[in-house]
């Protein structure tokens, strides 16, 4: 969770650190060093982020690579959309544009090519695809993105539904909160807003159940699958997919990437619209963990 939370945030930070007191931060800050550093800020800790950001950025030695993300907890900033504004700008002030940030991209997609292998149906002679991409889900032009959701469907509680209402807009957020309640288990469709996408799969993977308490296992599987079933439905030719409860939820990757390759390759091989699955991945581990998989398949 960890690591797809920090990849998620920008391609420079790499290790995390919690901090909740004042008198810590100097020391934690010297002993690491000159190192790429994510700071928690403390739930209850009532400085302003986005100047202790600053402040810690111009402690950190160099590269300077170092950047503060507030916990829930913050107060002293007017919201969180607020705050994200504010902290992305400065983020990119400082690294958006140095060369430290053009290295990190190049050295994060260089070894990560994209993967694409066919899945020949029955009856038909043209292959299906199997894809793995480091490329941001959140801007792939598909028919339909999948997102992950708790049952109270407030998407400032996940680093992707985050950036979907960031980057799509505010009304995907009304659209799925008019179709509450929903539980563990449930797909809802929306609209994509300003995003390329056609439309947002929302997956509540977590939070109230509606019956039987569903394990996460059953969980992956369930939501993979019915994904994938309502993209037949509806007549869809690409859906995009990322990493199921690997996030947040914190369920193994490679039981994830298990579940969840078995499943795509028997659907794209069974009687369905979809032509192209993509798993969308944000870090090393579920990559790899993927990779292996996809790499077992023959092209």
């Amino acid at each position: 969770a960890v690591a797809m939370f920090t990849a998620a945030l920008h391609p420079l930070v790499k290790a995390l650190v919690a901090i909740s007191s004042g008198v810590d931060d100097p020391e934690i800050i010297d002993r690491l060093g000159p190192k790429p550093l994510l700071v928690i800020h403390g739930e209850k800790d009532t400085r302003n982020p986005l100047d202790q950001a600053v402040e810690l950025y111009n402690r950190a030695g160099e590269p300077k690579e170092l950047v503060i993300y507030p916990g829930v907890g913050t107060n002293l900033v007017g919201s969180k959309v607020e705050l994200r504004e504010k902290l992305g700008t400065w983020l990119s002030e400082q690294l958006g544009e140095s060369d430290a940030y053009s290295a990190a991209l190049d050295a994060r997609n260089g070894p990560y090519p994209d993967i694409d292998r066919p899945i020949s149906p029955e009856g038909s002679d043209s292959p299906r695809h199997l894809a793995l991409t480091r490329d941001d889900m959140v801007d792939m032009e598909v028919d339909a993105i999948v997102s992950t959701a708790a049952s109270w469907l407030d998407f400032e509680h996940n680093t992707l539904s985050g950036a979907i209402l960031e980057r799509g807009g505010s009304q995907i957020q009304e659209q799925l909160w008019a179709q509450a309640p929903l539980f563990i288990g449930d797909v809802a469709v929306t609209g994509a807003g300003s995003l390329k996408a056609g439309r947002i799969f929302h997956a509540i993977t977590g939070g109230d159940h509606s019956g039987d308490t569903l394990t996460m296992d059953e969980v992956v599987t369930i939501t993979t699958r019915d994904v994938l079933a309502l993209g037949n439905s509806l007549g869809l030719k690409t859906i995009a997919i990322p990493a199921i409860g690997t996030g947040n939820r914190g369920f193994p990757i490679e039981k994830a990437a298990q579940i969840m390759v078995t499943i795509a390759a028997s659907h794209l091989a069974g009687q369905t619209t979809l032509e192209k699955v993509t798993f969308a991945v944000v870090s090393d581990g579920v990559y790899r963990a993927f990779e292996s998989l996809l790499t077992l398949l023959p092209e």
